[in-house]
């Protein structure tokens, strides 16, 4: 990871990454689009583009360029939200692409919809009262009660949550109407294998196949609530997720396999199985980024390139961005990109500062890793779980070493399974002893006192804010240590005042 250098440069504050100006100027035009009006959205526009005119004229190109990635940012918010219609019944028609249960109903996913015969920019998640014998890639049609979601994106609501995976309108019907079959052939055969893996995954581990379906497929609505409480309530429900540290580890495995000399090799063949395993996985956001992030730092070595981390975090977060600007409301994107955020700005100074606690250099690196996790995502932890885990550090350091063998060794299984399901079976019980054991200590840990503290969730605003902290007080800042620590403690002072100025407004 490439950080600021050793002698400080007093014409520049801080360490200039462009990629990373884009993607937060991108991240800026996208989170604008949502809280105005379309009126507003276009004047913005305008007033952007004639201020970048005038930047490019005194020649700041960084602000100039800074300027006109929000431009893009509000463009593709824009051109990406859902078309408005006249909520009621109405004749919709699409095509299934998922479907599952849900409070006593089934629920349908449509993409290529239409409404009243209209081509509609959005998937429909359609509710039905029965469970009728559909199969992925049926067309269908049907007389709905339909509603838009119109909530604003300032706090996380239905709207943010349905539209970060596309979908612009609720409905429900009585009945539907299959129209014709096979009309999505990718996602048959995606949902096929999905769907072969998860077959395999359920006779190979039996009672325990939800959790290992969530690790492996991440399928996660069959984890439970009791074990989900048990990993949450001690910071560690992350693992249950499908994010970087499965991918790196699975990278790992594969790429010992190939030759280290032959890097446009080991390119093409870990890029193809990133793409194939992020297909499966439904595209999770924290795979998604580890994907994108360890296939630029692939092509780095074989361009002759140096590695840079948080260049590589920003190309991942504008390539996703751009493919679906709202995935920035995505619990899931905003978790993993501050975990990744923090690591890549802190773990360097804290593993110095653990070292020189004489703590030996096996436990100081990953605890520094840990705590720079959960300092990226502490105020967004406080935002949607609204609560504080102490000992989330003790839980992961225990933990994430032994769930690396649960995974590797679950993925085997899973291999094994399609060959022999009865020495798949046999082989089963290694991961799920440790499974056990780590419930056990999770358990115990959620138990101690003072595991957990509430809080008021705080503002968007004091998220930015706590990010910024972060980056000030990092080395990517090129000003003395002492300077450094002003920074951060204005900018903590900052985050302080903002929060409980929320708290006494509301």
């Amino acid at each position: 990871m490439e950080l600021a250098p050793e002698i400080l440069n007093k014409n520049r504050i801080a360490n200039y990454r462009p990629v990373f100006v884009f993607a937060l100027g991108l991240m800026l035009g996208v989170a604008a689009c949502g809280s105005l009006e379309n009126t507003g959205v276009i004047l913005l526009a305008v007033l952007l583009a004639v201020f970048a005119g005038a930047l490019f004229i005194l020649r700041s190109k960084r602000f100039a360029v800074f300027v006109i990635a929000i431009i893009i940012g509000l463009s593709l918010a824009f051109l990406n939200k859902p078309k408005a219609f006249q909520a009621g019944n109405c004749s919709i028609s699409g095509v299934v692409i998922d479907s599952y249960r849900s409070d006593d109903a089934a629920v349908l996913i449509l993409k290529r919809c239409t409404v009243n015969g209209e081509s509609y920019n959005k998937r429909i998640e359609l509710l039905l009262n029965d469970s009728p014998e559909l199969r992925i890639g049926d067309e269908v049609s049907a007389l709905a009660d339909c509603r838009m979601l119109r909530s604003r994106t300032d706090q996380y609501s239905e709207y943010s949550s349905k539209l970060s995976i596309g979908i612009g309108c609720v409905a429900s019907a009585r009945e539907i109407n299959v129209l014709s079959s096979h009309n999505a052939p990718l996602t048959e055969l995606t949902m096929g294998l999905r769907n072969s893996i998860k077959d395999r995954i359920d006779g190979a581990f039996g009672s325990d196949s939800g959790i290992f379906n969530a690790l492996i497929i991440g399928v996660k609505n069959e984890v439970g609530d009791e074990r989900y409480t048990v990993f949450s309530a001690v910071g560690t429900s992350h693992l249950l997720a499908i994010s970087g540290l499965h991918m790196s580890i699975l990278v790992a495995c594969v790429s010992a396999l190939i030759p280290k000399r032959k890097k446009w090799l080991k390119l093409v063949l870990l890029g193809a199985f990133m793409l194939v395993y992020c297909t499966v996985a439904a595209y999770a956001p924290g795979l998604v980024r580890a994907a994108i992030m360890m296939f630029t730092m692939l092509a780095a070595d074989c361009f002759g390139r140096q590695r840079d981390s948080l260049s590589a975090l920003s190309i991942a977060a504008v390539a996703i961005l751009a493919f679906c600007p709202y995935q920035l409301y995505s619990i899931g994107f905003q978790l993993s990109f501050s975990a990744c955020f923090g690591i890549i700005l802190l773990t360097r100074s804290l593993g110095k500062g653990i070292s020189k606690a004489h703590v030996p250099a096996f436990i100081a690196q990953p605890a520094a890793v840990c705590l720079a996790a959960a300092l990226g995502t502490f105020s967004f932890q406080m935002r949607y779980f609204k609560s504080f885990t102490p000992y989330a550090l003790i839980a992961n350091l225990a933990v994430v070493p032994l769930f690396s063998i649960v995974i590797i060794t679950a993925f085997a299984i899973t291999v094994i399974a399609f060959i022999s399901p009865g020495i798949a079976s046999a082989a089963a019980i290694v991961p799920r002893s440790i499974l056990f054991c780590v419930e056990k200590l999770l358990s115990l840990l959620g138990r101690l006192p003072f595991a957990e503290f509430r809080f008021r969730p705080p503002s968007m605003i004091c998220c930015v804010i706590w990010l910024v902290m972060l980056f000030a007080v990092s080395e990517y800042t090129l000003r003395p240590r002492s300077k450094r620590s002003i920074y951060a403690a204005c900018m903590m002072v900052l985050f302080t005042t903002v929060y409980f100025a929320g708290i006494i407004r509301a």
